[in-house]
């Protein structure tokens, strides 16, 4: 056997072992399924920059769960009737990047009669997100915003029926307040309550602290060279996949701080966030696991770079991506380390400020709900 093919083989045993290790524990996953239904009117703009701010870290803290759940993430965006919009929905998903991009999107306008839409979002929340059956699942809501809901539109469903249908799918509403309007209080109290959720009150000038340290911008630059290790194949209706999510990577890479980058890194090469790094139809992933052979392959389902090689061109040409993947991996690792306990030092300056920020609610919510279904979280990401 040539060398190439020695190589390839060596980097394919390495990932065989790490499956069959894996094999020797349960392997169906607990499922979380996490939907932020935000205030998008003009009162909010310190609010969804610390949902942009925070969306990453809050995915990387569940993704410490013992055991590893799968995650998915959706967003709910609403104002008021006569604004450009009421509602924009996203659904659950595991791409958290596509999620991202749409939150990326979001920007405080409209408003200004103080009740919003609220119970329109809620109610869609609850009916229009592909919830899932399980009993086991943890599925949660967050209703974040500063103003109750518009009681006189006759048409709607009111909150009490969505948190009552919330409370039939086993959904856990927590709320959130923004500020300190007294007729929002007791409303956002009755949601949670109703469902088994929390109610927190957060003042608008205590929204989220943001940490940068002095890694974020190699962490962010390597995150880009780790990125590139992915090779993805397929069908023309699967490369159309494949490039719509290289197109939410640009806008992340284009609209985002270094800070965040760091935070998708640590997401990115969890367990947990594997699927939002490899997507579909990663190729380098896909055979060093086993899913697919490369002489299995149609031609033409493979990128252009790699059509004409030889068998043996093609497997040196996967292994040369999965062994670079992994120095990166093992550089990153070492970086976000130090990155976290750079953070960690500067929370305890901050550490008053910080148990009412926005993310450490969202992770007190998390921490203690999971538990319910029998996960453990790890250390809160920042």
């Amino acid at each position: 056997m040539k060398q190439t093919s020695i190589l390839f083989m060596i980097a394919l045993m390495f990932f065989c072992v790490s499956i069959a290790t894996a094999a020797a524990v349960p392997t169906d996953k607990p499922h979380v399924q996490v939907v932020f239904v935000l205030d998008t009117t003009g009162s909010m703009s310190g609010l969804i920059q610390a949902a942009k701010d925070k969306i990453w870290a809050i995915a990387s803290t569940i993704a410490t769960a013992d055991p590893v759940p799968e995650i998915e993430i959706g967003l709910v965006g609403y104002r008021d009737r006569g604004d450009e919009y009421i509602t924009k929905v996203s659904d659950v998903s595991p791409d958290i990047d596509a999620i991202y991009s749409t939150l990326l999107d979001f920007a405080a306008s409209g408003g200004g009669d103080g009740p919003e839409s609220v119970n329109q979002a809620l109610w869609e929340a609850v009916t229009k997100i592909k919830w899932d059956n399980d009993t086991q699942t943890y599925k949660t809501i967050f209703l974040v915003g500063d103003y109750p809901p518009h009681m006189d539109y006759k048409d709607d469903v009111r909150y009490p029926q969505a948190a009552e249908k919330a409370k039939e799918k086993g959904i856990i509403i927590n709320t959130i307040q923004m500020g300190d309007y007294h007729e929002t209080t007791p409303i956002w109290k009755q949601i949670a309550s109703a469902t088994g959720g929390d109610f927190f009150q957060i003042a608008q000038s205590q929204i989220h602290t943001h940490y940068t340290t002095p890694y974020d911008s190699e962490i962010a630059d390597l995150s880009r060279k780790y990125d590139s290790t992915r090779v993805f194949y397929g069908t023309r209706d699967d490369m159309a996949k494949v490039e719509k999510k290289a197109e939410n990577e640009r806008k992340i890479y284009g609209a985002s701080k270094d800070a965040e980058i760091a935070q998708r890194s640590i997401y990115n090469m969890s367990d947990a966030g594997k699927s939002n790094f490899t997507g579909e139809n990663e190729l380098v992933d896909a055979v060093a696991s086993g899913k697919v052979k490369l002489d299995s392959i149609p031609a033409d389902n493979l990128p252009d770079s790699m059509q004409k090689l030889s068998n043996e061109a093609k497997e040196k040409f996967i292994a040369d991506k999965l062994k670079e993947r992994q120095e990166y991996e093992k550089q990153l690792a070492a970086l976000n380390k130090k990155r976290q306990e750079y953070i960690q030092e500067e929370i305890k300056k901050n550490a008053a400020k910080e148990k009412d920020s926005f993310d450490s609610k969202v992770f007190k919510s998390l921490e203690a709900q999971t538990a319910d279904k029998d996960m453990r979280l790890g250390a809160e990401v920042k």
